[in-house]
């Protein structure tokens, strides 16, 4: 099975990136222009809740949150769309 992974090593402190990041209805530090919200009214930090991301162009990417561990700075989310052709509206 293909894995796929992302990172990257930033300037700033690990608790100035965890306080940035760690909210999961907030997607705009991720530089990706849309708007964000936590589906289902599921609170941002609650595990299962699926962040829906509608981008400029209509495309529709849905996000789930795995695990939140905080103590570690650390969120795994599963991200399962764009779906083809699927878009706002």
């Amino acid at each position: 099975m293909a894995r796929s992974y992302y990172s990257m090593v930033l300037p700033h402190s690990a608790d100035e990136v965890w306080t940035t990041i760690r909210p999961f209805n907030h997607y705009a530090w991720s530089g990706v222009p849309g708007t964000t919200i936590i589906e289902a009214d599921k609170a941002g930090d609650q595990v299962g809740a699926i962040r829906r991301i509608a981008l400029h162009d209509g495309t529709i990417r849905r996000q789930l949150l795995l695990a939140l561990r905080p103590a570690r700075a650390c969120q795994l989310f599963a991200t399962f769309s764009p779906y083809r052709g699927e878009r706002e509206g």
